[in-house]
């Protein structure tokens, strides 16, 4: 034996990558990658988001403050800039908390799960924009018609900022991951409803009530359907 000790010479950092994820508080590669990529571009957008933020937040209960948004040709394209941010830790989110689980993701490692959700949120942003389109010709103006797509995009940031906000105190003083879970879908789950009812209330002046009701089940109700039943039938 040396005057270093038997220990010497031997490979003390985790072998296992298990053990090496739990060393690193449980945060895989993928997930790293995601939050430095989001802090980078969060950096960048910092002023976008304070321009945009009063307006965001003024929208859930004073519907002027989405048609002053959409007016502005800055301030829709500082918005979309944001929700485009946002993305990243909403899929960091539904990954962590197992808010978005389908059972195939269990043969799946952590890092490669998280890119499987962000792929599959990804697509369902397409079938939106897509059904979106397809129902572009239908008569109606098209400055209401955008309005009315977009404001989900202002909600989406709203949503992010409630989650993020209520997120922090709740690990901070560890809650647990159950109950974490829950109140976040809550949040998401609110923020569906206002969402739903200022794309009523945009589209209203413009539809008799049946012709606002498949609108809303084409544009909200079909993709999110979708979108809820694959994590329950895979």
């Amino acid at each position: 034996m040396n005057e270093f000790g038997a220990d010497f010479g031997k490979l003390m950092l985790p072998t296992e990558p298990g053990t090496a994820e739990a060393a690193l508080g449980g945060v895989n590669a993928a997930e790293t990658v995601f939050m430095v990529v989001f802090v980078v571009l969060a950096i960048l957008f910092l002023k976008n988001f304070i321009n945009i933020l009063p307006y965001v937040l003024g929208s859930v209960t004073r519907p002027r403050m989405s048609s002053e948004i959409e007016g502005s040709i800055r301030m829709t394209r500082d918005r979309n800039f944001v929700a485009a941010t946002f993305v990243i830790p909403f899929c960091l989110i539904l990954n962590r908390y197992d808010i978005y689980s389908p059972a195939f993701l269990d043969a799946f490692g952590p890092g490669t799960r998280l890119l499987i959700v962000t792929a599959i949120f990804v697509a369902y942003l397409l079938v939106r924009l897509l059904i979106a389109l397809l129902l572009k010709a239908a008569r109606m103006r098209p400055n209401v018609y955008s309005a009315s797509r977009r404001i989900c995009y202002t909600m989406f940031i709203v949503a992010m900022v409630f989650m993020l906000l209520t997120l922090g105190p709740l690990v901070l003083f560890h809650t647990p991951t159950r109950a974490i879970r829950v109140v976040l879908i809550a949040e998401m789950a609110l923020s569906y409803l206002i969402l739903l009812a200022r794309r009523a209330q945009i589209l209203s002046p413009y539809c008799n009530p049946f012709s606002l009701f498949l609108y809303l089940c084409a544009l909200e109700l079909l993709p999110t359907g979708l979108y809820i039943a694959s994590a329950l039938v895979f």
